[in-house]
């Protein structure tokens, strides 16, 4: 179900009341600011998410930049809520830019985001919110752009020993750090403000996690230490490193599942016969990439 403004709304609550008829929502530039933004309780008292898509369409200065700012919070909300998504930096590929002085994307404008929408079962959509743009987030283009966002939980090929980026950011670190001292993992600094982002465990399959907790600080003055393991029958070992503690720094069984909020950075490194392992990201990311959660960033072999 899609709908524009009230209708696009509209299509958010009937996504929820009737899942069983209505998988998908299309929200082109959603009212979500309508009675006092009473939506977001709503999404809040929401049960465990089910199989489906909610894609969201904006335009960086509708209502002088709100209508992001509310569809920010909304994927907030539905993370809480424990649905599979988060902020990507960039669309497969750029929907549209607009001249000024126009800042709502015309109609004719909008039908890529129909062939996104109805796009063939199996891709997985995650959040867009920032401009085509590399760098430039939505808050601070100079360009009315258009933006597509989407939420998703739906069935993926991935192989079971991918990694998939935790969270969006910039990868800050790789096998070097900036200065050129080895470093021999993968850092990512979130692309949001101090725990704005929950950390998964980032690997594809259900793995038991063992969590230590070095650090409760609540703030990203330094890296915290706090690490998520998990240990491969043949010793192998891969941390996820560096998060904030939340409710769900515990140990657990899980596949791709939070573990705690973003700090200053997240770092993930593999060990092999007690070193630091370079190959599982080689190829895949890069020092200085701008990345999407749920990007494949390496393979474990």
């Amino acid at each position: 179900m899609g709908g524009s403004s009230m209708g696009g709304l509209a299509a958010l609550y009937a996504h929820f009341r009737h899942p069983d008829l209505f998988g998908a929502a299309l929200c082109m530039s959603p009212s979500l600011g309508f009675a006092d933004r009473k939506i977001f309780d709503y999404v809040a008292a929401q049960p465990k998410p089910w199989t489906s898509r909610i894609y969201i369409d904006a335009g960086a200065k509708e209502d002088g930049g709100s209508m992001v700012a509310d569809a920010e919070r909304l994927v907030h909300h539905l993370r809480e809520r424990g649905w599979d998504g988060g902020v990507r930096q960039r669309p497969p590929r750029p929907l549209c830019s607009l001249p000024p002085p126009q800042l709502g994307p015309h109609p004719s404008m909008r039908l890529p985001v129909f062939s996104f929408f109805l796009g063939r079962p199996g891709i997985r959509a995650l959040f867009l919110m920032n401009s085509p743009v590399t760098g430039r987030t939505m808050r601070k283009t100079m360009m009315p752009l258009l933006a597509f966002a989407s939420l998703a939980l739906v069935p993926t090929a991935l192989a079971g020993n991918t990694v998939l980026a935790p969270h969006s950011g910039t990868v800050t670190a790789t096998t070097y750090n900036p200065d050129g001292s080895f470093h021999g993992a993968v850092d990512i600094t979130p692309s949001a403000p101090c725990g704005y982002w929950g950390v998964s465990t980032g690997f594809v399959g259900s793995l038991l996690w063992n969590i230590t907790i070095n650090s409760t600080a609540t703030t990203c003055t330094a890296a915290t230490g706090n690490v998520a393991l998990h240990t491969f029958a043949d010793g192998m070992a891969f941390r996820v490193k560096d998060f904030l503690r939340t409710p769900a720094s515990a140990d657990k069984t899980c596949d791709r599942c939070q573990i705690g909020d973003s700090g200053i950075n997240t770092h993930l490194q593999v060990n092999k016969s007690g070193t630091k392992d370079t190959s599982w990201y080689s190829g895949y990311t890069t020092q200085g990439e701008v990345i999407d959660l749920g990007e494949i960033i390496g393979v474990i072999n």
